[in-house]
């Protein structure tokens, strides 16, 4: 999972964290108005991946606490730390209140997917900090 999760995560400064114009296909290349929402779709879920480690990580640290740690935990636990710190906020994805959202542009839907992604993508993440996965930094 985590490499398929490197072909979609950078830690970059440069770039946005998660690289969105991987997962979904379709994002409009031109200014101007287009036809429609007819080709925007997610062709990696990234927030799947995510959640699926953080599944992982959860079942790894609660099912066999006698057992030592199995030695995969700590570089998924690190691996989903870095996701977190990488993603601070929605203007990292140039998602904000001046993003078009409208479901009858091609733009419109590819931001939703974009926003789907990243709250799917927040969601696991903010289960991984509850279960206690976090350590203070």
């Amino acid at each position: 999972l985590v490499s398929q999760l490197n072909k979609y995560f950078t830690t970059d400064k440069d770039e946005m964290p998660i690289i969105l114009t991987a997962c979904i296909e379709g994002k409009p290349t031109q200014d101007g108005p287009d036809k429609g929402p007819s080709s925007v779709r997610i062709v990696e879920p990234f927030h799947v991946l995510v959640w699926s480690i953080v599944t992982c990580v959860i079942r790894a640290t609660t099912e066999n606490t006698d057992a030592p740690p199995p030695p995969y935990l700590n570089p998924l636990r690190e691996f989903l730390v870095a996701i977190i710190e990488a993603v601070s906020g929605p203007e990292n994805f140039e998602l904000d209140k001046t993003s078009i959202f409208r479901l009858d542009t091609t733009e419109g839907v590819f931001n939703q997917t974009a926003a789907l992604i990243l709250l799917g993508t927040f969601e696991a993440l903010i289960e991984f900090v509850m279960n206690g996965n976090v350590r203070d930094q």
